[in-house]
């Protein structure tokens, strides 16, 4: 994907021939239970929802990568995901 800025990583295909967005995160680690995300990002998901993926995968350096697909997640499910405020964009003038 050329456009850094679209909200995702990866257009690709469902069988039926429909849209497939896809955002990756990725980890060195055996196990992912938390990743960053923008907003930007959220929105798309909302927008996009049955056609929206998250790929999270795991040992990227080990010898068999595992891959978990998460399909139209609902990140304002708090049962499922808990978001916390990480960064904070400040721009000044003076």
């Amino acid at each position: 994907m050329s456009n850094t800025n679209a909200g995702y990583d990866i257009l690709s295909y469902n069988k039926d021939g429909s849209d497939r967005y896809i955002e990756v995160k990725s980890s060195t680690s055996k196990k992912l239970t938390s990743f960053f995300i923008t907003e930007h990002e959220l929105e798309i998901a909302k927008n996009y929802r049955e056609n929206y993926y998250i790929y999270i995968v795991t040992d990227v350096s080990g010898k068999k990568p595992k891959i978990r697909i998460i399909n139209n997640p609902d990140f304002s499910n708090d049962k499922k995901f808990r978001k916390t405020v990480e960064n904070y964009s400040v721009d000044f003038n003076y």
